[in-house]
């Protein structure tokens, strides 16, 4: 019986012309989720508040946010070997921004309740990231190729 790692992902296929451009587009995405968790969680006061603002509940917040971002992450390597890093970089991530809202953050307080949220949505964007690997896979099969 053979195992499969849990961070393979079916992207590691090439996709034919459209793998350069998924992967830059992966690659981008992370950056700008990167980015926008940063500044979503370093804003002070109730300009911060997600349950306030849209209407989300706070946990379920963290858990969307981590999910596409570890997403994001997963699919922005094509490296297999450095998709553990990515994990383990985001999961610092979480814990250092929640520490950063209780030091700069006027009216936000860091809270480990927040930083468990972020360890789900990174463990659920793993688990769901070799699923949507095989739909980009599909995806690409389907689309024309340069020979055509």
């Amino acid at each position: 019986m053979q195992i499969t790692p849990i961070f393979s992902l079916s992207v590691d296929r090439q996709t034919g012309p459209w793998r350069p451009w998924l992967l830059w587009f992966a690659r981008f995405s992370f950056a700008c989720l990167f980015l926008l968790i940063s500044l979503i969680s370093l804003v002070s006061g109730e300009a911060g508040d997600v349950e306030a603002t849209i209407g989300i509940d706070d946990k379920v917040a963290h858990i969307l946010a981590y999910v596409v971002l570890m997403g994001a992450g997963l699919f922005s390597v094509s490296d297999a070997r450095h998709r553990p890093t990515i994990f383990v970089a985001l999961l610092i991530y979480g814990i250092g921004l929640e520490f950063g809202q209780q030091l700069f953050a006027d009216g936000r307080e860091g809270s480990v309740q927040d930083a468990l949220a972020n360890l789900v949505g990174l463990l659920l964007g793993v688990a769901l990231a070799k699923p949507v690997g095989h739909v980009f896979c599909w995806l690409g099969a389907m689309l024309p190729s340069a020979a055509d």
